[in-house]
């Protein structure tokens, strides 16, 4: 049946993405049930209003994920030429030159944070007392300082997708989430449970089969050729990632804006115990996000491999396979929508109640996001990502002040943020397929092929 999605006979590139994803369904899926048995078990830890305080604060800190300059995508398109081209030197030289770079990056952005910490008014920027939450000084350290850590150790998972081992980052990840459960599981049947060991076991576990998996990957792994060495940093090399990480920078804060402001935005209006009803939503509807995406995700090294040597039938062909695989997906939400009652009271129990309204347009929300993905893999993977920075910034800076209209001045409150998010991911829904064509047809002219 695979072979229906990934034409296995004609091309190695093909072997690799199916070895890929056939490996990250394993990996991914069986993360997802881990996902979805941790949230009840936190709930147990923490109440709704904390769990909700907790969604907010990781909301903050997805802020971060661009601080690394989008030198993370940046290398991504550069590492996976220079092994197209069997350079590895240049490919030794690229991640090196990256890597010290994230670190610097890191390390800088953490002594700024200690800086800020204490002047910074946490409870109006929460709309929560944090006066209530023991040690809430030591939760946040724990989560920023973890999370500043994983921006450095985590480019080991950027190195091997982009080397075409996309299914390796994954199995790190379910051996973190495997951690993650069992410790939870233990919290939640302890007397002594709190916050603080909360975030301690979600935060602090990931962070250190992270670091074996540097150690391994690098030392004794498939990686091993390409170890990030000082002697192999490359100033001029560094002047050039930054330049496209520059422009990766611009989508990362873009996405930021238009997909993680909604529970900051939710916490200002409504309150923790609003995040936490959009937060489970939101969980609900990452299974079909979670599965299209473990198919898409190795498509960025096999789209910039393929571009490399013109291979365009290849191209088209894959973006077909990807669409109709898509449209089965959709039949997937319909199905999750008619059942949604059944499955959350199952999983959460009756106490959690949802409107169908919003479940409806969360569920048209995650088709319209996992179209759009399709032709931003493409591009993304081709790097010619000029017009979609700047129409992913205009959409990311009128996210904002229309999800506050929608939500709170004509008072449409969780149900006007949903619409405001498909209105503009839909206005982003033209310009991807648009592009594609011109870049496939060889007609990519000015700001579209750049």
């Amino acid at each position: 049946m695979y072979k229906r999605i990934i034409d296995l006979k004609n091309s190695s590139r093909s072997w690799k993405i199916a070895l890929n994803v056939l490996g990250s369904f394993t990996t991914k899926g069986l993360g997802a049930i881990i996902g979805f048995l941790v949230i009840p078990l936190q709930l147990v830890i923490i109440s709704n209003s904390e769990f909700g305080l907790w969604q907010t604060l990781s909301s903050m800190l997805t802020w971060f994920f661009f601080l690394d300059f989008g030198l993370g995508n940046g290398f991504r398109n550069y590492f996976t030429k220079a092994i197209a081209e069997k350079n590895d030197n240049l490919a030794r030289v690229y991640l090196s030159t990256t890597f010290y770079i994230v670190l610097l990056v890191a390390l800088v952005c953490y002594f700024l944070f200690e800086l800020l910490y204490y002047s910074l008014p946490w409870s109006i920027i929460l709309n929560f007392d944090i006066n209530g939450i023991e040690r809430f000084g030591w939760i946040v350290h724990v989560l920023f300082i973890s999370f500043f850590l994983r921006l450095v150790f985590s480019f080991v998972n950027t190195a091997l997708m982009a080397s075409h081992f996309y299914f390796l980052s994954t199995a790190l990840e379910l051996i973190g989430s495997l951690l993650v459960l069992f410790f939870t599981w233990t919290l939640a049947h302890n007397a002594s449970h709190s916050f603080l060991n909360l975030a301690i076991i979600t935060s602090i576990i990931p962070l250190v089969i992270l670091v074996l998996g540097n150690f391994y990957f690098f030392n004794l792994g498939p990686l091993k050729i390409y170890k990030p060495k000082i002697k192999y940093f490359d100033y001029s090399i560094g002047k050039q990632m930054l330049k496209k990480g520059v422009q990766f920078l611009a989508l990362q804060l873009a996405y930021v804006l238009i997909f993680f402001t909604n529970n900051i935005i939710v916490s200002q209006l409504f309150g923790p115990e609003k995040v936490t009803t959009l937060s489970l939503i939101s969980k609900y509807f990452s299974v079909p996000t979670l599965l299209f995406g473990i198919i898409l995700a190795p498509f960025w090294a096999g789209f910039a491999d393929a571009y490399l040597k013109a291979d365009f039938g290849w191209i088209k062909a894959s973006i077909k396979r990807l669409l109709l695989i898509w449209m089965l997906f959709n039949v997937g939400i319909v199905l999750m929508l008619i059942f949604s009652k059944l499955v959350l009271n199952f999983w959460l129990g009756a106490n959690h109640k949802f409107e169908l309204i919003h479940l409806i347009l969360y569920g048209i929300l995650t088709a319209i996001i996992s179209f759009n993905s399709i032709f931003v893999m493409f591009i993304n993977g081709v790097g010619k990502i000029r017009f979609q920075l700047w129409l992913s910034l205009f959409l990311g800076f009128i996210n904002v002040p229309l999800t506050f209209f929608m939500g709170s001045w004509i008072n449409l409150g969780l149900t006007g943020i949903l619409v405001s998010n498909i209105l503009i991911t839909v206005l982003g829904s033209f310009f991807g397929p648009f592009q594609y064509l011109l870049i496939i047809k060889q007609k990519a002219r000015s700001i579209w092929d750049k």
